[in-house]
């Protein structure tokens, strides 16, 4: 079956109003998107893994079919990634610049981008690829040639649209704003001492009161300013968002230490992550360089292939293998990664198959013995929940399940994983995504003792919303008081008294964030049960149901984004 090959990175919708700040976002998307919304192209990443980077005083463009610029930096990500015994190793050597280059016995030597890891007897080092090196100059990239491209923007205020239909703007060059976007949850942005900056999307998939949930979110941009943290929540999708907590957790931690939260807000240092040293598709396709380090870079599915008559062809098989130390019983999971646009859209879809009964499904959400159903259905179907199971001799053993969320920002979340019954020097790690509802980041685990780490809670001293109202008492506690959010565009600015900084300890803080929104349906009418009904008893249903929505959902944006640009 033929497939048009537009991304989910197409499907962005934005608009502008006035705010009294700056509102900084850097984001991936396709070179489509990037040249229907503008904006500076700081990096490139083509399909044949070159990576492309530009200076941010002089940004590429998107020009005609192609991405043009005068590139800095052009690297290849494509990476080889070699295995070295240490016995065969004559001697390191770190030049002026800090670029290691290892000597071996027999004579040759091995220029290193980085060690991903490193035990007793073996290194495992990131060497270039042979088709690149450091050049620069004027280049031109076919857009056919490019998987990803990283665009700044700096605007006086941005948000999403979430209203029904469709409008162009031209703000420099033609925005398109439609209706489908993104369905849930709201916005944090994060002050950095010049700006807000887009930091995180908290409590999504949490459809109704019984769906509520708390998450804890890193907020990587946040500076105290004059000794306080100032975040902005903000309402840019067509729901009603109920914020019930909103908090600070802040974490002083060892130079060094990466910290993450599993999903019940206990959190974890990450002193030594092993990334993998192999990761592959069943199809054999290396994406290493997609999940080594946590950047703009993610791994997703791709389209070829695909057919919705063919039910195995909807669903990726990632093998992931990293190194185990000899009697590791235990090790800690450390995934970024989240669910696509696509995720969310289907999300809306789903709830709107149940017509004018959605309210007392929302009711069924809160029965614990139905919960426990859809929880098996989802482990099944996968679409927001991943497996991830580990190779034993009895075979692949689920050790964890991990999380969706996003889809703008994926976060680091920690998982534990017992490795008791795994044999040999090797843990290998599959997952089984549905297609197209998963993006990964990067993946590592960590075999190390535990990290002592100091926290603090921080309620907000103060919390005003777009009216001018006091919202702070809101935002104490999970105690069914909400600070509510009914509109597109409504937001809450909030303030929190930064303690003073640990003398020798780096600090990560993350935003406590508990509630849920109420997406605003369009569907009426009795509800499909034909459809509900083949969704829990026939397993792959949910799967194909869902890709061939999203083919007609993608062909619906291919017509909208063309009669836009005819109207230009």
């Amino acid at each position: 079956m033929k497939k048009s090959t537009v991304s989910l990175a197409t499907l962005l919708a934005f608009l502008w109003y006035s705010w009294a700040c700056i509102i900084r976002t850097t984001r991936k998307e396709l070179p489509e998107q990037a040249a229907l919304r503008g904006g500076d192209i700081v990096a490139v990443y083509t399909k044949s893994g070159e990576i492309y980077q530009f200076d941010r005083k002089s940004p590429a463009r998107i020009w005609g079919d192609a991405v043009v610029g005068n590139a800095s930096v052009a690297g290849q990500t494509g990476s080889d990634f070699i295995k070295l015994e240490k016995s065969d190793i004559q001697s390191r050597v770190n030049d002026a610049r800090g670029n290691l280059t290892i000597h071996l016995k027999n004579g040759s030597q091995v220029s290193v981008l980085r060690i991903v890891t490193e035990d007793p007897r073996t290194i495992v080092v990131e060497v270039l690829g042979g088709r690149s090196g450091q050049r620069g100059g004027a280049v031109k990239i076919p857009i056919a040639d490019v998987e990803l491209v990283q665009v700044r923007r700096v605007d006086g205020g941005l948000t999403f649209l979430a209203t029904m239909g469709g409008i162009a703007l031209t703000l420099g060059t033609i925005v398109v704003a439609i209706a489908l976007t993104k369905e849930s949850c709201p916005f944090i942005y994060s002050w950095d001492g010049e700006g807000y900056f887009f930091d995180a999307e908290p409590y999504g998939g949490a459809i109704c009161p019984a769906k509520k949930r708390t998450e804890w979110c890193a907020l990587e941009n946040l500076r105290p300013d004059a000794g306080r943290y100032r975040l902005k929540l903000t309402n840019e999708v067509d729901e009603t968002q109920y914020t019930d907590e909103l908090k600070l957790v802040v974490v002083d931690h060892p130079p060094g230490v990466s910290v993450a939260p599993d999903e019940n807000g206990r959190f974890y240092g990450f002193a030594d992550p092993v990334f993998p040293i192999r990761a592959y598709e069943a199809s054999g396709r290396n994406i290493l360089p997609y999940v080594v380090k946590t950047d703009w870079i993610s791994w997703q599915s791709r389209e070829d292939g695909r057919d919705v008559e063919r039910p195995e062809t909807l669903r990726d098989e990632l093998i992931f293998e990293f190194p185990k130390p000899a009697g590791a019983n235990r090790a800690r999971l450390l995934f970024n990664g989240c669910n696509t646009l696509w995720g969310s859209q289907m999300l809306k879809r789903y709830l709107e198959l149940y017509g004018n009964e959605v309210r007392i499904q929302y009711e069924r959400f809160g029965n614990p013995f139905f919960a426990g159903i859809m929880r098996q259905w989802n482990l099944r179907e996968e679409l927001y929940m991943l497996q991830a199971r580990v190779e034993t001799p009895r075979g692949w053993e689920t050790k964890a399940i991990l999380q969706g969320g996003g889809p703008f920002i994926s976060e680091n979340k920690a998982y534990e994983l017992d490795l008791r019954d795994v044999a040999g020097d090797t843990l290998r790690l599959r997952l089984t995504p549905p297609a197209p509802y998963w993006m990964i980041n990067s993946i590592a685990v960590d075999y190390g003792d535990e990290i002592a780490l100091e926290l603090e809670e921080l309620a907000p001293s103060r919390a005003v919303d777009n009216s001018g109202g006091e919202v702070r008492e809101a935002l104490l506690a999970t105690d069914d008081i909400h600070q509510v959010m009914p509109q597109t565009g409504n937001w809450a600015e909030v303030e929190f008294l930064a303690p003073p900084e640990k003398p020798g300890l780096e600090r990560t803080v993350f935003a406590k964030v508990s509630g849920y929104y109420d997406i605003h349906l369009g569907a009426q009418g009795p509800p499909r049960r034909d459809i509900l009904e083949r969704f829990l008893s026939e397993p792959g249903y949910a799967v194909r149901f869902g890709y061939t929505e999203y083919l007609k959902w993608k062909d619906e944006l291919v017509s909208r984004r063309s009669a836009a640009t005819r109207r230009d």
